[in-house]
């Protein structure tokens, strides 16, 4: 009898200790998954995270307005390339007005920017470009230089942005106040017409015949 209750015993010892490894196992692999899905999940936020920053930075690197800079950047140069072909007409029609005048000096056509910050110009001289004074010693100054009185008059109006001479405020350092410089708004900012080396009537004659052979593309 007792030996019969000692295996009984142990029979019973047997299995508890069965049952507590399988418990531990079960819980060793039921926690397997969470451990693994934190393990594994962590690298993969942190290439999400590294990627979303690594975009943000890209973006933030590129202009806020890239595709205005370059649509600007396009018309800018479109700009740039009729300039030529509208200047020639230009200039043809004023040499041609001068020289019925009877008069020399120096033609000036730019097309400049909305904030006249950038021009792009032409000068061509019509016979001469710059002459001497009557008297160089009793003159304030020797002589003339037509080149150089037309670009004031051609800076006086990108400050301005109407004609030259016209006033509106005292003469800067630079500036004569000369009249003989027409401006007109157009769709890629201004166009400037000039001329210098006749009277400040026959100047601006001049220059009312170049913004008059003008054609808008």
């Amino acid at each position: 009898m007792f030996r019969g209750n000692v295996l009984v015993a142990i029979l019973l010892a047997s299995l508890l200790a069965t049952g507590r490894s399988s418990a531990g196992d079960n819980a060793l692999q039921s926690a397997a998954p969470a451990s693994g899905m934190l393990g594994g999940s962590a690298p993969e936020v942190a290439s999400s995270t590294e990627s979303r920053d690594s975009y943000s930075t890209e973006l933030s690197m590129q202009p806020l307005s890239e595709s205005k800079e370059k649509a600007s950047t396009t018309m800018d140069e479109n700009t740039m390339s009729n300039f030529e072909a509208t200047a020639d007409k230009i200039i043809a029609a004023m040499e041609n007005h001068a020289k019925q005048l009877g008069v020399k000096g120096v033609i000036v056509v730019a097309s400049m920017d909305s904030a006249g910050f950038s021009w792009v110009s032409r000068m061509k001289a019509v016979v001469a470009n710059k002459v001497l004074a009557d008297d160089p010693q009793k003159s304030e100054y020797p002589g003339y230089n037509f080149i150089g009185i037309a670009y004031s008059k051609a800076a006086e109006m990108a400050d301005t942005k109407i004609n030259s001479g016209s006033k509106v405020r005292a003469a800067y350092q630079g500036e004569f106040g000369f009249q003989g410089g027409v401006i007109k708004k157009i769709p890629s900012g201004y166009l400037l017409t000039v001329f210098s080396g006749a009277t400040s009537e026959q100047d601006l004659e001049i220059a009312n015949v170049g913004m008059g052979a003008y054609v808008k593309d």
